[in-house]
C-alpha cells in the first residue's frame, strides 16, 4: 500500500466505487488494504495487475497517529469483481 498526499500520484480519478465484498486473504504488496465494505474508493485506472482483474484505486483516509486535520491518500489494487460503480447523477 503506497502512501501520499498528492491524490495517488497526480492520477485523476474515472469513476468511484463503493466496496462490496473484502476478500479474505488480500494481502499483496501492491494491494490496497485495510478496507471495509461500504467504502468509497476512486479508480484510477482500470483493469490492471494479473489477467486485468484489479482496478488501481485510491481512498483518502485521515491521519491516524496525528491530531490534526491532515488527510493520506492510500493508492492500490482492488479486485473488479468486489467494487460496484458508483453511478453519477448530473
Amino acid at each position: 500500500e503506497l502512501i501520499n498526499n498528492n491524490g495517488g500520484a497526480g492520477m485523476k480519478s474515472l469513476f468511484q466505487c463503493i466496496v462490496r465484498v473484502v476478500p479474505q486473504q488480500f494481502d499483496g504488496h501492491k494491494c490496497l488494504t485495510n478496507l471495509k465494505v461500504g467504502d468509497v474508493v476512486n479508480v484510477l485506472q482500470e483493469g490492471v495487475g494479473p489477467d486485468n482483474k484489479y482496478n488501481l484505486c485510491s481512498i483518502e483516509r485521515s491521519a491516524a497517529s496525528s491530531s490534526s486535520e491532515e488527510k493520506h491518500i492510500s493508492v492500490g489494487w482492488f479486485p473488479c469483481s468486489c467494487l460496484e460503480k458508483v453511478e453519477q447523477t448530473t
